[in-house]
């Protein structure tokens, strides 16, 4: 045969093969979980904590361990804020597999998991802080206040070191700083309902300022307050500071008389949110595609750590603070040395949430 004939059947062949090998399109959930099985993974050390930082395109990213979409192909901005399906953390990706047709379902039902978990970790510490105070142990009730609005600095730090890169008004970024010296508790919970609400409206740039926002908030208040209340509650359950709740008599009566034994309802609830606010931001922070990877030989290295800690505050008490101290100088010339590209505040956020996680 001539060329021609043997260019079409070629062109034949080629056409034949593509037709065999033709898959139907993947849902969006089911494309962005494929690419990001093919992101390489991050090769940082299990024993530090980055923190979400910006980079000078006003771009929001992520540092090291958590490696935003943005930067590895996975988000590319679309024309409209709603099909927008980064992976924010493992209980996302929870909601976006059982909804993988529904993927703006699924993030608003992540933006309302992260909402209700801040709002309530922080209002059963409050509440802790004030039943202490009300028994008459105000140094302790204090302590639990300080350590609640202890990452307040940090928060700030950050926040404008992002707003001046994307030059926020003014009166965005005043009340935002008045929210972290005020009301740092419940900081990221405030972020996520704003965050919530301009993604309904389809603010592209206010969705991406919050996004950062609760992502830093959550990962610093969930990394270093969350494990501390926990070593405050062990500390006031061992002291009998607080009855632990088989010793507990606290009973609540209703309107019709009924008797309920709550024990210590108040401690137990701020325990019991402190740990899951601890496992989310952990499992978020080391953004591992395998949780039983993180749970395996990450969670045994942070029960190991805040028992210890426990131990060393019974011990010694306030003198916790040395260690901590050198522990912080400790992981940040280790962290200078291992991320030279990582300076300024972000080393020091992440030495400093990598003493307890």
């Amino acid at each position: 045969p001539s060329k021609s004939e043997e260019t079409k059947i070629e062109t034949n062949k080629v056409k034949t093969k593509a037709i065999r090998t033709f898959h139907p399109p993947s849902p969006p959930c089911i494309i962005e979980l494929t690419k990001a099985a093919q992101t390489t993974k991050p090769t940082a050390s299990p024993n530090t904590i980055a923190i979400p930082h910006s980079t000078p395109d006003s771009t929001p990213v992520l540092g090291s361990l958590v490696s935003d979409a943005s930067s590895n192909g996975e988000e590319v901005l679309p024309k409209t804020i709603k099909s927008i399906t980064t992976y924010h953390g493992m209980i996302h990706k929870i909601f976006a597999a059982c909804l993988p047709n529904a993927p703006n379902t699924a993030i608003f039902l992540f933006i309302l998991f992260t909402f209700t978990l801040n709002a309530s970790d922080a209002g059963s510490d409050l509440a802790l802080g004030y039943f202490l105070y009300s028994r008459g142990f105000v140094e302790e009730a204090l302590i639990v206040f300080v350590a609640d609005y202890a990452t307040s600095l940090l928060n700030i730090i950050h926040f404008l070191t992002v707003s001046l890169q994307n030059e926020m008004k003014w009166w965005v970024t005043g009340p935002e700083i008045f929210m972290f010296l005020i009301l740092n508790p419940i900081a990221p919970a405030i972020n996520c309902a704003l965050w919530m609400i301009f993604r309904i409206v389809e603010n592209q740039k206010m969705v991406l300022h919050y996004m950062f926002l609760s992502r830093l908030t959550c990962l610093i208040n969930g990394t270093f307050e969350s494990p501390v209340q926990i070593i405050l509650l062990l500390f006031f359950f061992l002291t009998s500071r607080i009855q632990p709740p088989w010793k507990d008599t606290t009973e609540y009566v209703d309107s019709l008389g009924h008797k309920i034994s709550l024990g210590s309802y108040l401690s137990v609830i701020s325990f019991f949110f402190c740990w899951i606010s601890l496992i989310k931001n952990v499992t978020d922070s080391y953004q591992s595609s395998e949780f039983l990877t993180v749970l395996a030989f990450v969670f045994p290295n942070i029960l190991f750590r805040i028992f210890s800690y426990t131990a060393l505050v019974i011990q010694i008490r306030e003198w916790i603070l040395i260690p901590v101290s050198l522990l912080f100088i400790i992981n940040f010339f280790i962290g200078g040395h291992m991320k030279p590209g990582q300076s300024g505040i972000n080393l020091s956020s992440s030495s400093f949430c990598s003493i307890f996680c």
